[in-house]
């Protein structure tokens, strides 16, 4: 879950202006505006279902303080609120687009990496997916939720330099054309994967449903929807006759 405001929401911003732009390089240019708009749309719904789940792990706070649900500058994001809200708002655009869906998430997945990324670094400097205490020589200086500063496992430092190199490795490798939906089916899994690992290397509080934290099962049912959605691709076909934008 996310926290804090001022960092957090230069780097989420600085992430999604990034995602927009690598959505709109990638667009034809001849329907161009419509993308950019598409993408903005889906970054909306990520935004509200990221305070929606937010506030919903956090009930109990906000049936006393309904005035804050709306300060979003206070903080309180949730990526697993994110990715519902990013995935409804996929669904509203494809229904008034009509566009094959596949082709509709190559285009928009771009925005996925930046945007974590840029989560990730607000994390970093807001206190919050913080890693385990580690004293040595590989610690870093990293807050928690209190302020209080401590040398930690780098965890938000290593989330990010692995989305630089996961989406520098699509750019390169994935082939275009390209079967419509591989490219978007990628890199979910890519993402979902690295949310899992991370999950489990996060020091900071949370719930645990079965010894597990909410974020965990949320990444973990994921990957697995992900792989189920890709196996089923390869066996059946699914848009194989389209191509991506």
């Amino acid at each position: 879950m996310f926290s804090g405001v001022n960092d957090f929401a230069f780097y989420l911003g600085l992430g999604a202006f990034i995602g927009v732009w690598q959505t709109a390089r990638r667009a034809p240019q001849d329907d161009l505006l419509r993308w950019i708009g598409a993408s903005w749309v889906v970054l909306l719904g990520a935004l509200l279902g990221a305070r929606v789940g937010f506030v919903l792990f956090h009930l109990g706070y906000y049936q006393r303080h309904l005035a804050e649900i709306l300060q979003l500058w206070m903080g309180g994001l949730d990526w697993p609120g994110a990715l519902a809200g990013g995935l409804a708002a996929l669904g509203i655009v494809w229904r008034s687009w009509r566009k094959p869906f596949g082709q509709l998430a190559d285009g928009l997945a771009p925005l996925a990496l930046p945007l974590a990324a840029g989560a990730w670094l607000g994390c970093w400097g807001s206190g919050c997916a913080y890693g385990a205490p580690m004293p040595g020589w590989g610690g870093m200086a990293v807050p928690d939720e209190s302020g209080a500063v401590i040398r930690r496992f780098p965890l938000q430092l290593m989330a990010v330099l692995a989305l630089i190199v996961l989406a520098a490795w699509f750019e390169i490798r994935h082939p275009r054309p390209s079967p419509a939906g591989s490219y978007a089916g990628r890199v979910a899994l890519g993402l979902g994967a690295l949310m899992l690992l991370a999950s489990f290397l996060r020091a900071d509080p949370a719930p645990r449903w079965a010894g597990l934290r909410p974020d965990t099962w949320v990444a973990l049912l994921w990957v697995i929807a992900d792989l189920a959605i890709i196996w089923k691709f390869r066996l059946f076909g699914g848009d194989a006759d389209a191509t991506s934008p």
